[in-house]
């Protein structure tokens, strides 16, 4: 029974290794976009309230030669869990310069289901990002976890 326990622990260890993400502040880059997105507070839960506004600041560089305009951002949480966000798209139309950043403030309601973890509870972000680009569109997805604090669990059957 040790065995298959260690075989069973060490496969996760594997699989924890293989599926990492990206942490707030640390910026995600493709060849011709970089982002990066950060909750900027953690708003108070009131009165047992399970939907709440939570902001966030969307920071997208374009590392292109010509100018690119973002037409269209949505983020949507990938797990359910105590604090979680539907999918929210928001339209914008803002260009960034070759070589320039921009930040995009951005609102989403959250549901969220434990007063006590509130929004501050680790969460993992899939954010998609609609361009118009030089030639056509394009159409980015970029997955951040927000919050930074990460659990990780094992369980095992009692009596082992």
């Amino acid at each position: 029974m040790r065995v298959r326990t260690l075989l069973i622990l060490g496969a996760l260890a594997l699989l924890c290794a293989a599926c990492t993400h990206s942490v707030a502040g640390q910026e995600d880059s493709t060849r011709d976009f970089s982002f990066d997105i950060v909750q900027k507070v953690d708003p108070p839960i009131v009165g047992g309230a399970t939907r709440i506004d939570v902001p966030f600041e969307i920071t997208i560089g374009n590392k292109t030669d010509a100018p690119v305009t973002v037409n269209r951002i949505a983020v949507q949480s990938m797990e359910v869990g105590d604090y979680q966000i539907p999918y929210r798209p928001r339209n914008f139309e803002r260009v960034i310069p070759p070589g320039g950043k921009e930040k995009f403030e951005f609102w989403a309601n959250a549901i969220v289901t434990d007063p006590i973890l509130g929004t501050r509870a680790p969460l993992t972000l899939r954010s998609m990002v609609d361009f118009d680009v030089p030639g056509g569109k394009r159409h980015e997805v970029f997955v951040r976890g927000i919050n930074g604090r990460v659990g990780f669990g094992v369980a095992r059957p009692i009596g082992e």
